[in-house]
C-alpha cells in the first residue's frame, strides 16, 4: 500500500482531488493534504510518504523548491508538478532533471489517475530490482570466502586470467592485491587433538586462526587465504609497502618483509596455541610476483614442506632459496597446470588437448637433461589420461600399448621421441574413434527420430513430444538433427507426411478427409493446399493421374 500527499495553495484543488479519485483501486492507503509547502514539510516530517502530488506556483516557497527539498531528505520520495499552461516548458524542465511526472491543469481525473499509476509501476520495479540487487550483494557476500578460496587456489594451480578480468574478479571479491608486486606465501597445517574434534570443529577452527592471523599480520600485509587440495590452510600476504617503508631506505624493505612475516607467523603460532589450544606448523615463504609467480612458489612450498616438516608437530620454518633438499629439479609444471590433458579429452575439446600434449612434450624436451626420468613421468600420466577416457566410454585399451604405436619391446619409451610419436599417433586415434563414435551415436538418434515421427504422423506431433521421446533437450535435439542430416525435424515431418498421402492416394481408396486425418492434419482444405504446394497438383488431381497412367 502507497501514501500520498496532495499539496496546493487553493484548498479546492487538494480537496477535489482527496474525494474524487479512486484511490482503493491505485493501492493508496493514507491520501494527506497540505495548502503550503511548509505544511506538506511538516506531515512529511511526521508520516511516511511514497508520492508528493504539488502544484508549482505558490506562495513563500514553490513546488520546484520544495521538490528540491523532498529530493534532498527523502530521496525515495516521488513528485509529480500540477501545473497551468503558462508553467509548461517550466515544469517539463523539472521533469527532466528531478520529477517523476507532470499533468496540466486544467485536468481531468483519469490522467491524474494515470499518472500515478504510472509511478506506482515505476516504484514497484525499481524496489524488485533493488530487492534483486540487495539479494545478489547478500548471497555474494555470504559466499565470499568461498569464492575467495577458488579463486586463489586456481592462481596458485597455475590458472591464468586476462589482466582485466582478474582485476574485476579482484574487485568483485573486494581483494585489493596489487599485480606486479611481491607476495609472501605461509603454508599452514592445523593440528589439534583430535580427541577434542568435532563434526564442525576444523571449519570453526580455520576460522579462528585466520581472525587471529588477519589481526596480528594488520596493517603491515594484506591478507587472503584458501584451504589447498592437500588440506593446508594457504596464506598469500603481500606487504602494505606505506606501512613497512616509514622511515627505512627502500632498498632494505625486501629483507624486512621477510624478517617480519617471520616473527608475525611466530606470534600467530603462538596465539594459536594460548588462545584456542591447538597447535600449528608454518612454512614461511618463499615469495613470488603476484599474480604469475604464484604457481611456482607454491609448488616449491609444498615440496619443503613436506621435507622439512613431514609429520612433525608445531614446527616453523623458514623457506630458503634455493634449498637443494626442497629442489626437485626436473619437476614437470604443464602436465598438471589446468586445464588438464584429462579435462581436456573429456570435454572433447581436441586442439587444445593437441596443444596441451605439445605444451608437455615442449617441457620433457627441455627437461630431458636432468637426473630425472621425466619423459617416463609424462609417459604414465598421458597413458592414464587416453585410458580412462577409453573406459569412460566402454573400450578396451590394449591398442595404447601395442607396438604399432612406437613402443619398444618393453613397453614404454625410451626416449623423448618415442614418447613424442606414441604420444601424438594414440590421440589422433583416440580424436578418430570418439568422432566415429559421435557420428554413429547421432546417426542413431536421427534413425530414431524418424521412426517416432513416421509412428505418429496420425497424431499432431511436436519438436517436445519427440524430445521427450529421444530424452534430450528440445533445442539440443534440433540442432544435432540439423547438423546430422541437413533439414529441420519440422522439414522431415512435412516430408514424411507428404510420401505417405501420396502412397494413400496411389494404394488405397481412402477418401481425401481421411488421409487428412491419418497425416494430422485438422482440416481437408489445408492439407490440399500443402499438398498441392509440395507435388504441384491436387490431392485429387494426383490420384486421378495416377488411375489414368495405370
Amino acid at each position: 500500500m502507497y501514501h500520498i500527499l496532495l499539496v496546493d495553495d487553493e484548498a479546492s484543488v487538494a480537496d477535489s482531488l482527496e474525494v474524487s479519485l479512486p484511490w482503493a483501486e491505485l493501492n493508496i492507503e493514507t491520501v494527506h493534504k497540505a495548502y503550503s509547502a511548509q505544511e506538506a514539510l511538516e506531515i512529511l516530517n511526521r508520516h511516511p510518504v511514497d508520492i508528493v502530488l504539488t502544484d508549482i506556483r505558490m506562495p513563500e516557497m514553490s513546488g520546484i523548491e520544495l521538490s528540491d527539498v523532498i529530493r534532498s531528505r527523502w530521496k525515495g520520495i516521488s513528485v509529480v508538478f500540477l501545473t497551468g499552461h503558462a508553467d509548461f516548458e517550466y515544469a517539463r524542465h523539472a521533469v527532466e532533471i528531478q520529477a517523476a511526472d507532470y499533468i496540466l491543469k486544467p485536468f481531468r481525473n483519469d490522467s491524474v489517475t494515470a499518472a500515478l499509476r504510472s509511478i506506482m509501476e515505476r516504484k514497484q520495479q525499481e524496489w524488485q530490482a533493488r530487492h534483486s540487487l540487495q539479494s545478489a550483494v547478500y548471497a555474494l557476500r555470504e559466499h565470499l570466502p568461498l569464492l575467495r578460496s577458488r579463486l586463489l587456489n586456481d592462481l596458485l594451480s597455475g590458472k591464468s586470467f586476462a589482466p582485466e578480468l582478474l582485476a574485476h574478479k579482484q574487485a568483485t571479491l573486494q581483494l585489493p592485491f596489487k599485480p606486479g608486486e611481491p607476495c609472501g606465501l605461509v603454508i599452514v597445517r592445523i593440528e589439534e587433538d583430535p580427541a577434542d574434534a568435532g563434526p564442525d570443529d576444523p571449519t570453526l577452527m580455520e576460522y579462528a586462526v585466520l581472525n587471529i592471523a588477519e589481526e596480528v599480520l594488520h596493517p603491515y600485509f594484506r591478507l587472503w587465504s584458501c584451504r589447498d587440495a592437500q588440506d593446508y590452510l594457504v596464506l598469500l600476504v603481500q606487504p602494505v609497502r606505506e606501512e613497512i617503508e616509514s622511515g627505512l631506505q627502500r632498498e632494505a624493505v625486501p629483507a624486512l618483509c621477510q624478517q617480519l612475516l617471520e616473527k608475525l607467523a611466530s606470534e600467530v603460532k603462538s596465539s594459536v596455541k594460548n588462545y584456542l589450544k591447538a597447535g600449528l606448523s608454518l612454512l614461511v615463504g618463499p615469495w613470488g610476483m603476484y599474480p604469475g609467480g604464484l604457481a611456482a612458489a607454491y609448488g616449491s612450498a609444498l615440496t619443503c614442506f613436506r621435507s622439512r616438516i613431514g609429520r612433525e608437530r608445531e614446527l616453523l620454518f623458514t623457506y630458503q632459496e634455493p634449498p637443494a633438499e626442497c629442489v626437485r629439479p626436473g619437476a614437470l609444471q604443464s602436465l598438471y597446470q589446468p586445464p588438464t590433458l584429462s579435462q581436456l579429452l573429456e570435454s572433447g575439446r581436441w586442439n587444445e588437448a593437441k596443444g596441451k600434449l605439445e605444451d608437455i612434450l615442449a617441457e620433457v624436451e627441455r627437461l630431458a637433461g636432468g637426473p630425472l626420468d621425466v619423459h617416463l613421468e609424462a609417459f604414465w600420466s598421458i597413458a592414464a589420461s587416453f585410458a580412462y577416457l577409453s573406459h569412460k566410454h566402454g573400450r578396451p585399451v590394449p591398442g595404447l600399448w601395442s607396438a604399432s604405436g612406437g613402443l619398444p619391446p618393453g613397453g614404454y619409451p625410451r626416449s623423448v621421441r618415442q614418447l613424442a610419436d606414441w604420444s601424438r599417433e594414440k590421440l589422433s586415434r583416440l580424436e578418430g574413434e570418439m568422432e566415429r563414435e559421435a557420428r554413429d551415436s547421432r546417426s542413431e538418434l536421427v534413425r530414431k527420430v524418424q521412426r517416432f515421427a513416421q509412428e505418429m504422423l496420425d497424431n499432431d506431433i511436436s519438436l517436445q513430444a519427440i524430445s521427450e521421446h529421444v530424452g534430450l533437450n528440445p533445442s539440443y535435439l534440433s540442432r544435432i538433427y540439423k547438423l546430422e542430416t541437413g533439414e529441420s525435424i519440422s522439414d522431415t515431418i512435412y516430408k514424411l507426411r507428404m510420401e505417405q498421402a501420396a502412397y494413400y492416394l496411389r494404394s488405397t481408396e481412402l477418401k481425401i478427409y481421411e488421409i487428412t486425418a491419418r497425416l494430422g492434419y485438422q482440416y481437408p482444405p489445408y492439407f490440399i493446399k500443402v499438398f498441392k504446394q509440395h507435388y504441384g497438383v491436387t490431392p485429387q488431381e494426383y490420384r486421378d493421374g495416377r488411375e489414368g497412367t495405370v
